[in-house]
């Protein structure tokens, strides 16, 4: 048989430094009652009705003696001289060191079947599920670092902060040109990423040719158009052309995204220089990786 010790299960043996005490007393002529400390075994105590006596070698019956206090044994007819009288007292644990069945149901966790666990369990540690993810402290769910993609519509398989660096560019390259500003963050819930970002351009350098973009995002975009979204930017001032709006269009399967405007002097969308001197754009895009 097992107990709990509060850390571990241990056999019954263990719960003390002895399960069986043994008492020897010499008696003297007539001696009915034995307490106190004995010639072997040292102070006599025991639970009632936990103990056998012996007399000479011979166990009592329990009509032969009275044992209710637990310090002493009295005996219904005396003790010869010398008799040597035996007492082995068995030690117990108590019921408020151990858990019944029903107390250790309520609280486990089993690891097959379902199962409800009542009330707020506390990890001390941080538990990690097989695939690489795992709670973090204070309530987090962390991901692993590479994303276990998932073609299951219902499962979210990645989450990820950080930053990137926009760069304004067109499809012939840029030479020259100096940022005063530079900066972009993002967060990808599953394939879906947001994006913001702001340049400010003090010279704007030399584009390859008026197909004008912003490079530099921090997933390649979706390989299908339908699926890869789109965004708008602020625009301040630096342009050659006075522009109402930007648009910011996505594009497939790439790291850039198109700078569509809405001038003032046109009705449609074109693409026109929208970076110059001075430029300062600054906007959000939303696509799917």
């Amino acid at each position: 048989m097992k107990v709990y010790d509060g850390a571990n299960w241990i056999t019954a043996t263990a719960a003390g430094t002895t399960a069986l005490l043994t008492y020897k007393y010499v008696a003297t002529a007539g001696q009915t009652t034995f307490s106190g400390a004995a010639s072997v075994g040292g102070t006599l105590s025991y639970t009632s009705n936990n103990i056998i006596v012996f007399v000479n070698g011979v166990s009592l019956d329990s009509t032969d003696y009275t044992a209710t206090n637990g310090t002493s044994v009295v005996l219904a007819s005396g003790a010869a001289l010398n008799d040597e009288v035996v007492i082995v007292a068995f030690k117990s644990f108590t019921v408020a060191d151990t858990y019944t069945k029903g107390e250790v149901d309520a609280f486990a966790v089993k690891l097959t079947g379902a199962q409800t666990v009542a009330g707020v369990k506390t990890f001390s540690s941080q538990p990690v599920m097989s695939a690489g993810v795992s709670l973090g402290s204070n309530g987090q769910i962390v991901f692993p670092a590479t994303q276990n993609a998932s073609s299951d519509a219902n499962t979210l398989d990645d989450y990820e902060e950080g930053t990137w660096t926009p760069v304004a560019s067109s499809t012939g390259g840029v030479t020259g040109g100096t940022y005063s500003v530079q900066f972009g963050r993002y967060t990808k819930v599953g394939n879906l990423v947001t994006c913001q970002f702001i340049i400010s351009l003090t010279t704007a350098g030399t584009y390859g040719n008026t197909t004008y973009m912003i490079s530099g995002l921090p997933f390649t975009t979706s390989g299908t158009a339908a699926n890869a979204g789109a965004g708008s930017a602020g625009y301040v001032s630096g342009s050659a052309t006075a522009i109402n709006s930007v648009f910011l269009n996505v594009e497939s399967s790439q790291n850039y995204v198109y700078t569509n405007a809405l001038t003032s002097t046109t009705t449609g969308i074109s693409n026109v220089k929208i970076f110059g001197n001075g430029s300062d754009m600054r906007g959000t895009i939303t696509y799917f990786t």
